[in-house]
Protein backbone atom coordinates (compact mmCIF):
# COMPACT_ATOMS: atom_id res chain seq x y z
CA UNK A 1 0.00 0.00 0.00
CA UNK A 2 1.54 3.32 -1.06
CA UNK A 3 1.41 6.39 1.13
CA UNK A 4 -0.27 9.60 0.04
CA UNK A 5 1.73 12.81 -0.47
CA UNK A 6 0.20 14.17 2.73
CA UNK A 7 1.34 11.10 4.69
CA UNK A 8 4.87 11.66 3.39
CA UNK A 9 4.84 15.14 4.98
CA UNK A 10 3.51 13.98 8.36
CA UNK A 11 5.68 13.33 11.42
CA UNK A 12 4.94 9.89 12.88
CA UNK A 13 5.35 11.23 16.44
CA UNK A 14 3.11 14.31 16.51
CA UNK A 15 0.98 13.25 13.49
CA UNK A 16 1.17 16.82 12.22
CA UNK A 17 3.01 18.29 9.24
CA UNK A 18 6.77 18.54 9.66
CA UNK A 19 8.22 21.58 11.37
CA UNK A 20 12.00 21.85 10.96
CA UNK A 21 12.22 18.24 9.74
CA UNK A 22 15.36 16.17 10.36
CA UNK A 23 15.92 13.26 8.00
CA UNK A 24 17.87 10.31 9.47
CA UNK A 25 20.18 8.06 7.48
CA UNK A 26 17.67 5.21 7.86
CA UNK A 27 15.20 7.27 5.80
CA UNK A 28 12.79 8.24 8.59
CA UNK A 29 12.12 11.90 9.31
CA UNK A 30 10.80 13.76 12.34
CA UNK A 31 10.16 17.30 13.51
CA UNK A 32 13.20 18.63 15.36
CA UNK A 33 11.27 19.05 18.61
CA UNK A 34 9.65 15.62 18.29
CA UNK A 35 12.99 13.87 17.80
CA UNK A 36 14.59 15.70 20.72
CA UNK A 37 11.71 15.01 23.09
CA UNK A 38 11.25 11.38 22.09
CA UNK A 39 14.92 10.49 22.59
CA UNK A 40 15.83 12.77 25.49
CA UNK A 41 14.84 10.42 28.33
CA UNK A 42 15.77 7.10 26.71
CA UNK A 43 19.14 5.51 27.56
CA UNK A 44 19.30 4.24 23.96
CA UNK A 45 18.10 7.56 22.58
CA UNK A 46 20.68 7.47 19.79
CA UNK A 47 18.23 5.18 17.96
CA UNK A 48 15.50 6.06 15.46
CA UNK A 49 12.09 6.05 17.21
CA UNK A 50 10.65 4.03 14.31
CA UNK A 51 13.19 1.39 13.34
CA UNK A 52 15.85 1.68 16.11
CA UNK A 53 18.65 2.35 13.59
CA UNK A 54 21.48 4.45 14.95
CA UNK A 55 21.00 8.22 14.74
CA UNK A 56 24.02 9.72 12.96
CA UNK A 57 23.03 13.34 13.57
CA UNK A 58 25.41 14.61 16.22
CA UNK A 59 23.51 17.71 17.36
CA UNK A 60 19.75 17.58 16.68
CA UNK A 61 19.30 20.95 18.41
CA UNK A 62 21.37 22.75 15.75
CA UNK A 63 21.53 20.34 12.79
CA UNK A 64 20.18 21.95 9.58
CA UNK A 65 16.61 21.00 8.73
CA UNK A 66 16.05 18.93 5.59
CA UNK A 67 15.61 21.52 2.83
CA UNK A 68 13.64 19.24 0.49
CA UNK A 69 11.06 18.30 3.13
CA UNK A 70 10.73 21.92 4.24
CA UNK A 71 10.09 22.98 0.67
CA UNK A 72 7.42 20.32 0.20
CA UNK A 73 5.67 21.28 3.44
CA UNK A 74 5.73 24.96 2.46
CA UNK A 75 4.33 24.15 -0.97
CA UNK A 76 1.59 22.06 0.62
CA UNK A 77 0.58 24.88 2.97
CA UNK A 78 0.72 27.42 0.18
CA UNK A 79 -1.56 25.34 -2.01
CA UNK A 80 -4.00 23.84 0.47
CA UNK A 81 -3.72 25.02 4.03
CA UNK A 82 -4.13 28.79 3.95
CA UNK A 83 -7.53 29.89 5.21
CA UNK A 84 -8.81 33.11 3.67
CA UNK A 85 -11.58 35.13 5.27
CA UNK A 86 -13.28 38.19 3.78
CA UNK A 87 -15.01 40.99 5.65
CA UNK A 88 -17.34 43.33 3.70
CA UNK A 89 -18.21 46.79 5.04
CA UNK A 90 -20.82 48.95 3.26
CA UNK A 91 -20.47 52.72 3.57
CA UNK A 92 -23.90 54.46 3.27
CA UNK A 93 -22.89 57.83 4.68
CA UNK A 94 -23.89 60.93 2.70
CA UNK A 95 -25.96 58.85 0.37
CA UNK A 96 -22.94 56.83 -0.80
CA UNK A 97 -23.17 53.12 -1.41
CA UNK A 98 -19.52 52.04 -1.39
CA UNK A 99 -18.43 48.53 -0.41
CA UNK A 100 -14.98 47.72 1.06
CA UNK A 101 -13.76 44.12 1.26
CA UNK A 102 -10.85 43.17 3.56
CA UNK A 103 -9.15 39.82 3.02
CA UNK A 104 -7.15 38.18 5.83
CA UNK A 105 -4.99 35.12 5.39
CA UNK A 106 -4.44 32.96 8.48
CA UNK A 107 -1.39 30.68 8.39
CA UNK A 108 -1.94 27.68 10.72
CA UNK A 109 1.81 27.21 11.02
CA UNK A 110 2.38 30.33 13.10
CA UNK A 111 1.20 28.91 16.43
CA UNK A 112 3.08 25.66 15.81
CA UNK A 113 6.34 27.42 14.99
CA UNK A 114 6.11 29.62 18.07
CA UNK A 115 5.31 26.62 20.28
CA UNK A 116 8.27 24.63 19.00
CA UNK A 117 10.59 27.63 19.28
CA UNK A 118 9.64 28.01 22.93
CA UNK A 119 10.55 24.37 23.60
CA UNK A 120 13.86 24.64 21.74
CA UNK A 121 14.78 27.86 23.55
CA UNK A 122 14.03 26.18 26.87
CA UNK A 123 16.22 23.18 26.02
CA UNK A 124 19.07 25.47 24.97
CA UNK A 125 18.70 27.57 28.12
CA UNK A 126 18.76 24.50 30.35
CA UNK A 127 21.93 23.25 28.64
CA UNK A 128 23.61 26.62 29.19
CA UNK A 129 22.81 26.89 32.89
CA UNK A 130 23.42 23.37 34.20
CA UNK A 131 25.64 20.38 33.47
CA UNK A 132 25.20 16.64 34.09
CA UNK A 133 27.47 15.09 36.71
CA UNK A 134 29.34 11.77 36.57
CA UNK A 135 30.67 10.76 39.96
CA UNK A 136 32.62 7.85 41.39
CA UNK A 137 35.48 7.17 43.79
CA UNK A 138 38.82 7.75 42.11
CA UNK A 139 37.42 9.70 39.15
CA UNK A 140 39.88 11.91 37.29
CA UNK A 141 40.13 15.41 38.78
CA UNK A 142 43.28 16.99 37.29
CA UNK A 143 42.95 19.85 34.79
CA UNK A 144 44.72 19.09 31.53
CA UNK A 145 44.35 15.34 31.95
CA UNK A 146 42.88 12.94 29.38
CA UNK A 147 39.60 11.43 30.59
CA UNK A 148 38.78 7.96 29.21
CA UNK A 149 35.44 6.49 30.35
CA UNK A 150 33.02 3.77 29.32
CA UNK A 151 29.42 4.70 30.09
CA UNK A 152 27.03 1.77 30.46
CA UNK A 153 24.60 2.69 33.26
CA UNK A 154 21.26 4.01 31.94
CA UNK A 155 21.68 7.40 33.62
CA UNK A 156 25.17 7.87 32.18
CA UNK A 157 24.07 6.77 28.72
CA UNK A 158 21.63 9.69 28.92
CA UNK A 159 24.43 11.95 30.21
CA UNK A 160 26.84 11.29 27.37
CA UNK A 161 24.18 11.49 24.67
CA UNK A 162 23.00 14.88 25.91
CA UNK A 163 26.56 16.15 26.27
CA UNK A 164 27.61 14.89 22.84
CA UNK A 165 24.54 16.34 21.13
CA UNK A 166 24.86 19.62 23.03
CA UNK A 167 27.92 21.51 24.27
CA UNK A 168 30.16 18.40 24.77
CA UNK A 169 30.59 19.26 28.45
CA UNK A 170 29.96 17.38 31.70
CA UNK A 171 31.32 17.36 35.24
CA UNK A 172 33.51 14.50 36.50
CA UNK A 173 33.39 14.29 40.30
CA UNK A 174 35.76 12.24 42.45
CA UNK A 175 33.45 11.32 45.31
CA UNK A 176 33.52 8.42 47.73
CA UNK A 177 31.03 7.34 50.37
CA UNK A 178 27.26 7.60 50.23
CA UNK A 179 25.15 10.33 48.70
CA UNK A 180 25.38 12.11 45.39
CA UNK A 181 26.89 15.45 44.38
CA UNK A 182 26.37 18.32 46.79
CA UNK A 183 26.66 22.10 46.53
CA UNK A 184 30.24 23.07 47.26
CA UNK A 185 31.79 19.86 45.87
CA UNK A 186 34.67 20.48 43.47
CA UNK A 187 34.65 18.56 40.18
CA UNK A 188 36.48 18.53 36.86
CA UNK A 189 34.89 20.17 33.83
CA UNK A 190 35.35 17.72 30.94
CA UNK A 191 35.16 18.57 27.24
CA UNK A 192 34.29 15.42 25.26
CA UNK A 193 36.48 15.02 22.17
CA UNK A 194 35.47 11.56 20.95
CA UNK A 195 32.39 9.43 21.68
CA UNK A 196 31.85 5.98 20.14
CA UNK A 197 28.29 4.72 20.70
CA UNK A 198 26.95 1.17 20.60
CA UNK A 199 23.44 0.44 19.35
CA UNK A 200 22.05 0.27 22.91
CA UNK A 201 23.49 3.66 23.90
CA UNK A 202 26.67 2.61 25.71
CA UNK A 203 29.62 4.83 24.88
CA UNK A 204 33.40 4.83 25.02
CA UNK A 205 34.50 8.44 25.37
CA UNK A 206 37.69 10.42 25.49
CA UNK A 207 37.75 13.95 26.81
CA UNK A 208 39.99 16.62 28.26
CA UNK A 209 39.74 18.05 31.77
CA UNK A 210 39.69 21.81 31.32
CA UNK A 211 39.35 23.20 34.86
CA UNK A 212 38.10 22.49 38.37
CA UNK A 213 34.64 23.85 39.09
CA UNK A 214 32.68 24.31 42.29
CA UNK A 215 29.18 22.85 42.09
CA UNK A 216 26.19 25.07 42.76
CA UNK A 217 22.65 23.78 43.27
CA UNK A 218 22.47 20.02 42.63
CA UNK A 219 19.44 17.85 41.86
CA UNK A 220 18.43 14.54 40.34
CA UNK A 221 16.38 14.74 37.17
CA UNK A 222 13.28 12.59 37.29
CA UNK A 223 12.85 9.60 34.98
CA UNK A 224 16.58 9.35 34.22
CA UNK A 225 17.53 6.58 36.63
CA UNK A 226 19.32 8.96 38.99
CA UNK A 227 21.19 11.41 36.73
CA UNK A 228 22.50 14.39 38.69
CA UNK A 229 22.75 17.96 37.44
CA UNK A 230 24.51 20.97 38.90
CA UNK A 231 24.37 24.71 38.32
CA UNK A 232 27.71 25.99 37.05
CA UNK A 233 26.68 29.23 35.36
CA UNK A 234 29.92 31.14 35.84
CA UNK A 235 32.01 28.44 34.18
CA UNK A 236 30.05 27.68 31.04
CA UNK A 237 30.81 30.98 29.31
CA UNK A 238 34.55 30.68 29.93
CA UNK A 239 34.58 27.06 28.79
CA UNK A 240 32.75 27.93 25.59
CA UNK A 241 35.11 30.83 24.93
CA UNK A 242 38.13 28.54 25.26
CA UNK A 243 36.55 25.93 23.03
CA UNK A 244 36.16 28.50 20.31
CA UNK A 245 39.95 28.77 20.02
CA UNK A 246 41.12 25.44 21.47
CA UNK A 247 40.89 21.91 20.13
CA UNK A 248 42.18 18.37 20.59
CA UNK A 249 45.32 19.25 18.63
CA UNK A 250 47.82 21.93 19.75
CA UNK A 251 48.19 24.80 17.31
CA UNK A 252 50.78 27.52 16.77
CA UNK A 253 48.31 30.05 18.19
CA UNK A 254 48.57 28.46 21.64
CA UNK A 255 52.24 27.41 21.59
CA UNK A 256 53.71 30.78 22.52
CA UNK A 257 52.39 34.24 23.19
CA UNK A 258 55.24 35.74 21.13
CA UNK A 259 53.59 34.70 17.87
CA UNK A 260 50.21 36.24 18.67
CA UNK A 261 49.63 39.40 16.69
CA UNK A 262 51.86 39.10 13.64
CA UNK A 263 50.66 35.57 12.85
CA UNK A 264 47.24 35.87 14.45
CA UNK A 265 45.21 35.36 11.26
CA UNK A 266 47.20 32.33 10.17
CA UNK A 267 47.04 30.83 13.65
CA UNK A 268 43.27 31.30 13.77
CA UNK A 269 42.95 29.62 10.36
CA UNK A 270 45.04 26.62 11.46
CA UNK A 271 42.96 26.36 14.63
CA UNK A 272 39.78 26.25 12.56
CA UNK A 273 41.24 23.60 10.25
CA UNK A 274 42.22 21.48 13.25
CA UNK A 275 38.70 21.82 14.61
CA UNK A 276 37.11 20.73 11.33
CA UNK A 277 39.46 17.77 10.93
CA UNK A 278 38.88 16.70 14.52
CA UNK A 279 35.13 16.84 14.01
CA UNK A 280 35.32 14.84 10.78
CA UNK A 281 37.53 12.13 12.25
CA UNK A 282 35.61 11.81 15.52
CA UNK A 283 32.45 11.02 13.51
CA UNK A 284 33.93 9.29 10.47
CA UNK A 285 36.51 6.97 12.06
CA UNK A 286 34.07 5.08 14.33
CA UNK A 287 31.68 4.75 11.38
CA UNK A 288 34.48 3.26 9.24
CA UNK A 289 35.36 0.76 11.97
CA UNK A 290 31.70 -0.28 12.12
CA UNK A 291 31.63 -0.95 8.38
CA UNK A 292 29.76 2.24 7.41
CA UNK A 293 32.49 3.26 4.99
CA UNK A 294 30.39 5.40 2.66
CA UNK A 295 29.16 7.51 5.58
CA UNK A 296 32.78 7.98 6.65
CA UNK A 297 33.91 8.97 3.15
CA UNK A 298 31.07 11.46 2.65
CA UNK A 299 31.65 12.91 6.11
CA UNK A 300 35.35 13.46 5.31
CA UNK A 301 34.50 14.93 1.91
CA UNK A 302 32.02 17.40 3.39
CA UNK A 303 34.57 18.82 5.83
CA UNK A 304 37.40 18.79 3.27
CA UNK A 305 35.27 20.85 0.90
CA UNK A 306 34.61 23.38 3.65
CA UNK A 307 38.37 23.78 4.04
CA UNK A 308 39.47 23.98 0.40
CA UNK A 309 36.68 26.40 -0.50
CA UNK A 310 37.78 28.88 2.18
CA UNK A 311 40.77 30.99 1.12
CA UNK A 312 41.65 32.00 4.68
CA UNK A 313 41.85 28.36 5.76
CA UNK A 314 43.96 27.28 2.78
CA UNK A 315 46.33 30.21 3.36
CA UNK A 316 46.69 29.01 6.94
CA UNK A 317 47.70 25.43 6.12
CA UNK A 318 49.93 26.36 3.19
CA UNK A 319 50.13 25.51 -0.50
CA UNK A 320 51.47 21.95 -0.23
CA UNK A 321 48.79 20.79 2.23
CA UNK A 322 46.10 22.55 0.19
CA UNK A 323 47.23 20.86 -3.04
CA UNK A 324 47.21 17.43 -1.37
CA UNK A 325 43.74 18.04 0.05
CA UNK A 326 42.43 19.29 -3.32
CA UNK A 327 43.69 16.12 -5.01
CA UNK A 328 41.96 13.99 -2.37
CA UNK A 329 38.72 15.97 -2.75
CA UNK A 330 38.77 15.60 -6.54
CA UNK A 331 39.34 11.84 -6.21
CA UNK A 332 36.53 11.47 -3.67
CA UNK A 333 34.07 13.52 -5.74
CA UNK A 334 34.80 11.34 -8.75
CA UNK A 335 34.90 7.92 -7.05
CA UNK A 336 32.27 8.03 -4.28
CA UNK A 337 29.38 8.04 -6.79
CA UNK A 338 31.04 5.02 -8.44
CA UNK A 339 31.11 3.10 -5.16
CA UNK A 340 34.87 3.37 -4.58
CA UNK A 341 34.24 4.63 -1.06
CA UNK A 342 37.06 2.85 0.78
CA UNK A 343 39.78 4.40 -1.37
CA UNK A 344 38.08 7.79 -1.15
CA UNK A 345 37.93 7.63 2.64
CA UNK A 346 41.61 6.76 2.84
CA UNK A 347 42.68 9.46 0.36
CA UNK A 348 40.94 12.09 2.43
CA UNK A 349 42.14 10.66 5.73
CA UNK A 350 45.78 10.66 4.61
CA UNK A 351 45.40 14.27 3.48
CA UNK A 352 43.98 15.14 6.92
CA UNK A 353 46.82 13.33 8.68
CA UNK A 354 49.45 15.10 6.59
CA UNK A 355 48.04 18.46 7.69
CA UNK A 356 48.06 17.43 11.33
CA UNK A 357 51.58 15.97 11.10
CA UNK A 358 53.04 18.94 9.23
CA UNK A 359 51.82 21.49 11.74
CA UNK A 360 52.69 19.27 14.69
CA UNK A 361 56.28 19.15 13.45
CA UNK A 362 56.26 22.92 13.10
CA UNK A 363 55.44 23.35 16.78
CA UNK A 364 57.35 20.59 18.57
CA UNK A 365 60.40 22.77 19.18
CA UNK A 366 58.29 25.02 21.38
CA UNK A 367 56.29 22.18 22.97
CA UNK A 368 58.71 19.81 24.69
CA UNK A 369 57.43 16.33 25.34
CA UNK A 370 54.54 16.60 22.90
CA UNK A 371 56.10 15.00 19.83
CA UNK A 372 53.36 12.38 19.56
CA UNK A 373 50.44 14.14 21.17
CA UNK A 374 48.66 15.71 18.24
CA UNK A 375 47.63 12.89 15.95
CA UNK A 376 48.17 9.74 18.00
CA UNK A 377 45.00 10.06 20.04
CA UNK A 378 42.78 10.40 16.98
CA UNK A 379 44.63 8.10 14.56
CA UNK A 380 44.17 5.26 17.00
CA UNK A 381 40.44 5.33 16.36
CA UNK A 382 40.81 4.57 12.65
CA UNK A 383 42.61 1.36 11.71
CA UNK A 384 42.66 -0.35 8.36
Amino acid sequence: MTSSPVDDLTCSICLDYYNEPLRLTCGHSFCRVCLLQSTRMAPDGRSCPNCRSKIEIKAPLSHPADAELERKVNDHYNNLSKITTSTTVEDTSAGNSNTTTTTTTNDPRVARVLHDKEILDRLASNAANALPVFYMSGAEDSPGSTVDLFFFEPRYKILIRRAWEGNQLFICLNKSGGGGPREGDVGLLVHVRVANFTRDGRAQIRGTGTERVTLGDCWQESDTGGLWYSKVDTYIASARARRGSANAFPSPATSTTATIGRNNNRSAAITEVYRRIESAISEGAPAYNQGRIEFCARNYLREALQIVQNEELTNGIGRECTENLNLAVAFAQREIPNGTVNEAAWKLRRAFDSILLRHRNNTTTSRRGNRTGITAKIIGFFRR
